[in-house]
């Protein structure tokens, strides 16, 4: 809903729109708060914005939206297979799990990929492309920049998807692109174009069954239930929660072969595959070489038993835990995970 900002402040065009919103109407908090409605199963956001003609004159990133749509329509209106393109390349990338720029995805976005098909012009282009990007990929649509990267915020260039947005053009669309999805993006086109398929557009949600097919041997599974709060808290909280887990699974010694997590809207589920359930009872520490003698009595007085081998010291510590299914038991009881979630269930 759009406020005149002759009329109204930015501060209060949120309350205002409450009492013109269904009684039923979720109030989701955030930089501007906004609404959010389930009518026969189809999930609305009423969203409150300033009636602006430009970037500058924005109050919240939320206020550009309405450019944002009338900058797509203008292209559609020029090519009218523009939104079948862009719903496939949408239902491609939901299928392969890099869509959604909440921070607990780090994906892409919808705004995003409007762009690239107005950049590319069919979702075949945009695949093929895709499958040819480097370590960065920079794309100013409406050349507003002679060097884009020097032109953005610093902050906003550690995406590895670089995208100038053509209304906000000191803006990277892209930036909220994690490195692990961007490379995700470039294997599943290049995966595609070698071999494009129906199944490549069809969503298969993260399950035990699927993981156990995919990993027969050193497979442990957890499911995690945050504390309640919008999807995108929730989901951030699972996050580092899965974060927390796998990061004291390595500390503790154990070889990570594979690893990840999913949020599927009221629980995480969470999957670590290690080269061996068990580790011997005593760890092995490999300190400085001999020829760094300080450094070498520093390492000895934190360590009561050591020894040197090939000309290094070493030392001989006993394990907490040998088990893995220990120590994730006691990982998910322990304060940092349970200050992110209500419940935690290890699987396998």
């Amino acid at each position: 809903m759009r406020f005149e900002p002759s009329r109204y402040r930015s501060e209060q065009i949120s309350d205002l729109l409450a009492q013109a919103v269904p009684r039923e109407a979720q109030r989701i908090h955030g930089s501007r708060d906004y609404f959010q409605l389930i009518r026969n199963g189809t999930l609305y956001e009423i969203v409150p914005v300033l009636r602006v003609t430009s970037w500058k004159d924005a109050r919240n990133v939320t206020d550009m939206s309405p450019l944002h749509v009338q900058y797509v329509k203008n292209h559609i209106a020029t090519k009218p297979e523009l939104p079948g393109q862009i719903r496939l390349a949408k239902h491609w990338c939901k299928a392969q799990k890099i869509y959604g720029a909440e921070s607990h995805l780090s994906g892409i976005s919808g705004h995003v990929l409007d762009l690239l098909l107005i950049h590319y012009g069919s979702f075949d282009a945009f695949i093929t492309a895709a499958a040819s990007w480097t370590e960065e990929t920079i794309i100013d649509i409406e050349h507003h920049h002679k060097d884009p990267k020097h032109a953005l915020n610093a902050a906003k260039t550690h995406s590895p998807l670089i995208l100038v947005d053509p209304l906000q053009p000191e803006r990277n669309a892209a930036a909220a692109l994690s490195p692990l999805l961007y490379k995700h993006l470039i294997l599943a086109a290049t995966a595609y174009l070698a071999k494009p398929t129906p199944e490549a557009f069809t969503y298969e949600p993260l399950s035990v069954t699927q993981l156990k097919r995919t990993f027969p041997q050193g497979l442990h599974a957890a499911t995690l239930t945050p504390l309640p709060g919008k999807q995108d808290i929730a989901g951030a909280r699972c996050k580092s929660a899965y974060e927390h887990l796998t990061r004291h699974i390595d500390l503790h010694g154990f070889d990570l072969l594979a690893t990840g997590w999913e949020y599927q809207n009221t629980h995480a589920l969470c999957y670590w595959v290690v080269a061996s359930d068990e580790l011997p009872r005593i760890a092995i520490h490999a300190g400085p070489p001999l020829t760094r003698p300080e450094d070498c009595a520093r390492f000895s007085e934190k360590h009561s038993n050591t020894y040197t081998e090939s000309g290094r010291i070493y030392a001989k510590e006993p394990r907490k835990h040998t088990s893995i299914t220990t120590l994730l038991r006691e990982l998910l009881q322990d304060r940092t995970t349970r200050e992110r979630i209500t419940h935690a269930e290890l699987l396998i």
